[in-house]
């Protein structure tokens, strides 16, 4: 279709992130054509105005704070064939800036426009934020990927453990099953564990087989109730989190890479909260093949939609390092007892900077 056929709309939107991780939306009333949700500070570009100037004027309007404008790191656009009301065929063009805040305050100033309200939201909770505009995924993405720490290193994802890593049963799985047990909770656990090995990788329900190993030691304690106190019994390891998120703000796709059965692992993904930290999520059930197999991590890498050497896997088991090394990730063998500035060596090591690196705003 040749450009004088159809209507255009220039649009500019700022991302501005602060020192929380927080990510500043504002809140769109709705109107005949779109529905109310939250959507990215910006808007359309008028007819005499450069795109910058665009920014500034759309953020104080809609936000109350004045910005100093970046570069674009984002374009989009779509298309309406049929808009209705007899319009002619429509198109939206979207360009996305980094804004870094100079001043102001919090407060929507703009009358009877076509914003509510503005508000701070923690990038984490991102993902389950409901009603958003697709201009907020594209923009968070396109925020991430612009981050100076990842266009330095050759890594763009990280690929981490769960339990050693990111989280512990505390004072050991031992300890935890003796209340039950006594001195055969070694001999009880080894075997279990044998027994769930099907289970890791999606095959069978251990619910049921827990059940009968435990009826076999003469436990007359019910199957869910010892479950809960053990297998559920996660303490997460908050300075290994707190990198997450570093990450996560320097760029970088953070993701989740764990053999769990699918008991432990829907916990896991919901109590936790780890569906809403991690870009993706890689759980053995799930890709029907457990660590340290390689092909574990061949569907890793498909799920996060990325070449395996720009992965960097991280696990307190050395077969599953020679694992992913195998299938051409780089790896590095870590667990939280070594400490956590190890881990931000080996982690520099491939040049990834685990580190506070963005520039704070101003207020």
């Amino acid at each position: 279709m040749h450009f004088s056929e159809y209507d255009t709309r220039l649009a500019a939107y700022a991302v501005i992130v602060d020192e929380h991780d927080r990510l500043l939306l504002s809140w769109f009333v709705g109107n005949e054509n779109s529905p109310a949700g939250w959507t990215m500070p910006g808007g359309g570009v008028e007819y005499d105005e450069s795109l910058p100037d665009a920014v500034v004027r759309e953020v104080i309007e809609e936000t109350g704070y004045t910005v100093s404008v970046g570069n674009p790191i984002a374009t989009n656009h779509f298309t309406l064939l049929d808009p209705g009301r007899d319009r002619r065929p429509y198109k939206s063009v979207r360009v996305i800036f980094a804004a870094t805040i100079t001043g102001g305050s919090l407060g929507t100033t703009e009358v009877n426009g076509t914003t509510a309200f503005a508000r701070w939201i923690p990038l984490t909770d991102i993902p389950s934020l409901t009603p958003r505009a697709d201009i907020i995924d594209i923009a968070v993405a396109a925020w991430r990927n612009s981050r100076p720490a990842v266009a330095e290193s050759s890594v763009r994802h990280l690929l981490l453990d769960a339990d050693g890593v990111l989280q512990d049963l505390p004072g050991g799985w031992y300890a935890a099953m003796e209340p039950y047990l006594g001195d055969r909770a070694r001999d009880f656990l080894h075997e279990t564990w044998v027994d769930e090995l099907p289970m890791l990788a999606g095959r069978g329900d251990y619910m049921p087989v827990l059940a009968a190993t435990l009826q076999n030691y003469g436990v007359v304690t019910p199957v869910a109730e010892v479950y809960d106190a053990v297998w559920k019994n996660i303490a997460v390891i908050e300075e290994s989190i707190g990198i997450v998120r570093v990450l996560k703000r320097n760029g970088y796709g953070v993701h989740l890479g764990t053999n769990q059965e699918r008991y432990r692992g829907g916990h896991m993904r919901t109590a936790l909260g780890y569906d809403d930290l991690f870009d993706v999520s890689c759980y053995s059930y799930d890709l029907g093949v457990a660590k340290p197999d390689p092909a574990f991590f061949v569907q890793a890498a498909r799920r996060i939609g990325a070449d395996a050497g720009t992965i960097l896997f991280i696990d307190d088991n050395a077969r599953n390092v020679e694992g992913a090394r195998e299938a051409g990730m780089l790896a590095e063998q870590w667990d939280f007892t070594q400490g956590h500035d190890l881990l931000l060596e080996l982690m520099s090591k491939h040049g990834v900077a685990a580190t506070m690196t963005a520039e704070k705003p101003t207020r």
